[in-house]
C-alpha cells in the first residue's frame, strides 16, 4: 500500500514538472506568436505544437492510473493533511479576493449583473468550504455534506458566462485553453464531491469508492498539469490586473489544490 501510496506521489511530482516545462514554453508563445489585440497565434506550426503537448498532457494521466494499483479495503475520509490546508486556504484568499473585487466593481459602476452576483453567491459558499477545510478540526469535516459541491457549480457557472461572453473571441488561445483549464477544474471537483459522500460500507460501496479514487486521482492530474502549463503563464504574461488576473489566479489557486489533494490521495 505504501509503494502505491508513493508512486502516486512520484507521479503527481512528474506531471508537475512537465507541465512547468510547457508553462516556460507557453510563456515563449504568448511573448512571441500570439496576436495581443485578439489572442490568435501568428504562427500555427507553434500553436499546433502546443496543442498536441497539451493532448498528450491529458490523455497520458488516465493510462497512468490504470497502470496504479487501487487497493481500496476500507471507507476512509480524504485526508486533511497540513499541505491540504494550506491548499485549501490558498483557495479560501482566492474566493474572498474574487468576491470582493466583483462587490467593488459593482459599487464603482452601480450596476449589480447577473453573471457576477450568481458567481459571487457560489465563490462565498465555495470560500466558507475551503475555510473548513483549512481550519476545521479533525472531527469536524464538511466532507460529509453538501459543501465541496459549490466549487464545482461556481466552475460550472464560470464556464456558462465565459461562452456567453462576447467581448473577446471564443478560438483565441488563451479562452479557448482557459476554457477547458475550467472545465477539468470542474471534473475534479465534482469528483472530490463524489469521492467525499460515499458513506456505505459493504462491498458495493467498496467498488464505487475504487472508482471514484480513480476517476479522483485521473481528474487532479490532468487539472492540475493544464492549469500550472495554461494558467501561471497567462499570470505571468498579463498586464491587467481586473477580471482575467483574478479568474486565472483562482484556477492557479484549484491547481494547487488538486495537487496537494491527488498527491495525498
Amino acid at each position: 500500500m505504501y509503494d502505491e501510496k508513493k508512486r502516486r506521489v512520484i507521479t503527481c511530482v512528474v506531471f508537475a514538472a512537465i507541465s512547468a516545462a510547457l508553462a516556460a514554453f507557453r510563456v515563449f508563445i504568448l511573448n512571441n506568436y500570439v496576436e495581443k489585440t485578439n489572442g490568435l497565434y501568428t504562427n500555427a506550426a507553434v500553436g499546433n505544437a502546443f496543442f498536441f503537448a497539451m493532448l498528450a498532457l491529458v490523455l497520458i494521466p488516465v493510462a497512468t492510473a490504470f497502470v496504479i494499483k487501487w487497493d481500496v479495503k476500507e471507507r476512509r475520509p480524504l485526508e486533511k493533511t497540513a499541505s491540504v490546508r494550506v491548499g485549501a486556504f490558498i483557495c479560501m484568499i482566492a474566493f474572498s479576493a474574487f468576491t470582493v473585487y466583483n462587490i467593488m466593481n459593482a459599487l464603482k459602476t452601480q450596476k449589480w449583473e447577473i453573471a457576477p452576483s450568481v458567481l459571487m453567491a457560489f465563490a462565498l459558499l465555495s470560500a466558507l468550504h475551503f475555510a473548513l477545510l483549512a481550519f476545521g478540526k479533525e472531527n469536524v469535516s464538511p466532507e460529509n455534506s453538501l459543501m465541496p459541491a459549490f466549487p464545482a457549480i461556481f466552475s460550472a457557472a464560470a464556464i456558462i458566462f465565459m461562452f456567453l461572453d462576447t467581448s473577446s473571441q471564443i478560438n483565441a488561445s488563451d479562452r479557448s485553453y482557459t476554457l477547458l483549464a475550467m472545465v477539468l477544474a470542474m471534473y475534479f471537483f465534482i469528483c472530490e464531491a463524489e469521492r467525499s459522500v460515499i458513506l456505505r460500507k459493504d462491498e458495493m460501496a467498496l467498488k464505487a469508492l475504487k472508482s471514484a479514487e480513480r476517476k479522483f486521482f485521473i481528474a487532479g492530474v490532468i487539472s492540475f498539469s493544464v492549469i500550472i502549463a495554461v494558467c501561471v503563464p497567462q499570470l505571468i504574461c498579463e498586464k491587467n490586473y481586473g477580471a482575467e488576473f483574478l479568474r486565472n489566479m483562482l484556477l492557479v489557486s484549484f491547481g494547487l489544490y488538486a495537487f496537494v489533494r491527488t498527491a495525498k490521495l
